[in-house]
């Protein structure tokens, strides 16, 4: 019988409101997905397009495009699958990773509680699961740029979906370890899996050996014995595979397009002081910024975690020694949100001496909502040890009804986001059109098309008045003419 079973007749109360957070923040994921029905090609689109027609496979397309283009290796072999179901599978690709995202965090959280023995609810994990997906992309910088761009989806969202089920397979193989399970392979499939998602870019991948080096540290300090042995012979080479990646998009002949254009890079001392900095005020612009949603995202899981330990607890538990060391996690949580935060920033800081563009800090709105999620969760646990004279019972009772309150606001964010659906859908009209009347003109026999110009979208280049610039000259290659203008 599970802490709730004892604490709740029935599990009514429970039940009622894990089942309603479920269901409020999936509508609001379901009109997040539903939006990138109307994602359409722009600016760097067509050149990737123009890469796979001009290849003979996915694989020379990413080798030409690592060679003349871009570091990154692995954003091809991904837009090429899509292509492969056709032009307009474009516009599944958003609801796609956000599925993928929200089944790789709750098989990850599944995984967790196998590992550390949690007795938790699967409504409980999955709604976890639910709300990092919902309130990362509810504050992403530029959602347009993160969410609905092939080019910044593939780039900076996408690696973040795969990257959570590398971290569930890690747990999955260190049980098999110490089962004696364990195959050397495994090592070597993590090494490869790393390098691979490591090379979607130079920002995903920052995050990613911040990830693997503090859970490397973390694993010798506070594990022993076979565990510590079976983790160390996963994540090590996961660490080395991620290096590597590393140095495959540092040694890319590509990056002379980037120093043609970007200053100097800075030098050690100032590129860790300049990543210190943005990462700083990255973290205080959220909660000046974006307070409500800082607020919930933080409450949800206090709230949620403060019942599920609001049972008695054993003596060890209830010792301070048990209190101290989760005061502890509490600090580490906020120290490695930081440090994460500060990997986030660091690659942007080198490449450009600047702060972060808006699609390159979606990744650190990632690691700062799961900071504030973890950071609510344990003060969720303090406060079942917190023992106030005039309090006879625990206030179960109005913290289901005050969780459950704060489960209807996904259904603001739901209403405010579909409202826009609109925009987006008139501009995918113009934009199918358009379409239409280049292909048509092409079948009459016209090679220099003249067609309506559409807004750009959160700053990304649309077709331009002049059929020599790049995204017009990428557009025209992938439509078949020889130019394309498009007129004001």
């Amino acid at each position: 019988m599970s802490c709730f079973q004892r604490l709740l007749p029935k599990n009514i109360p429970y039940r009622g409101v894990i089942f309603l957070g479920v269901l409020t923040t999936s509508a609001a994921l379901v009109v997040y997905a539903y939006t990138g029905f109307f994602t359409r090609y722009t600016a760097d689109d067509y050149c990737h397009t123009r890469y796979l027609m001009n290849a003979s496979n996915i694989f020379s397309a990413a080798a030409e495009r690592y060679f003349h283009t871009s570091n990154r290796y692995a954003n091809m072999l991904l837009i090429g699958i899509t292509e492969f179901f056709g032009e307009r599978a474009v516009i599944f690709l958003p609801a796609v990773t956000i599925v993928l995202w929200v089944l790789g965090l709750t098989w990850l959280f599944y995984q967790v509680k196998k590992t550390a023995n949690f007795s938790w609810h699967f409504g409980s994990y999955f709604w976890f699961a639910e709300l990092i997906v919902f309130f990362t992309i509810l504050q992403a910088p530029s959602r347009y740029q993160s969410v609905y761009w092939r080019a910044g989806l593939t780039t900076y969202f996408f690696p973040l979906a795969l990257f959570t089920f590398i971290a569930g397979y890690i747990l999955v193989n260190i049980r098999r370890a110490q089962s004696k399970r364990f195959s050397i392979l495994s090592g070597l499939s993590f090494f490869c899996m790393a390098f691979l998602v490591g090379g979607f870019s130079e920002t995903t991948l920052a995050l990613q050996v911040g990830m693997l080096s503090l859970a490397i540290l973390y694993v010798w300090l506070w594990t022993k014995g076979e565990k510590r042995k079976a983790a160390l012979y996963l994540l090590i080479p996961a660490l080395v595979g991620s290096l590597l990646a590393l140095l495959t998009l540092f040694i890319s002949p590509a990056n002379a397009l980037r120093t043609a254009v970007f200053p100097t890079p800075p030098s050690l001392f100032e590129l860790i002081r300049m990543s210190l900095i943005f990462s700083k005020d990255f973290m205080w612009d959220t909660l000046k910024s974006l307070p409500l949603p800082s607020v919930v995202s933080l409450v949800m899981p206090l709230i949620l975690c403060y019942l599920l330990y609001a049972s008695p607890r054993t003596p060890n538990e209830q010792s301070p020694i048990h209190t101290r060391r989760t005061w502890l996690l509490l600090l580490l949580t906020i120290l490695t949100t930081y440090g994460l935060i500060v990997c986030v920033c660091a690659p942007s800081t080198y490449g450009e001496s600047a702060y972060p563009p808006p699609r390159a800090r979606f990744p650190a709105r990632f690691v700062m909502t799961s900071g504030l999620m973890v950071v609510g969760a344990i003060l969720g646990i303090l406060a079942t040890r917190i023992h106030l004279p005039f309090l006879r019972v625990k206030p179960i009772l109005p913290a289901v009804l005050l969780l459950g309150l704060t489960t209807l606001y996904p259904l603001r964010a739901a209403w405010l986001a579909y409202n826009l659906t609109s925009q987006y859908r008139e501009r995918a009209i113009v934009w199918d059109l358009r379409d239409e009347q280049i292909r048509e003109a092409k079948e009459s026999g016209v090679m220099h098309v003249e067609v309506q110009a559409l807004d750009s979208m959160e700053g990304i280049k649309e077709l331009d008045l002049d059929p020599k610039h790049w995204v017009n000259r990428c557009a025209a290659d992938v439509y078949g003419v020889e130019s394309i203008s498009a007129y004001p």
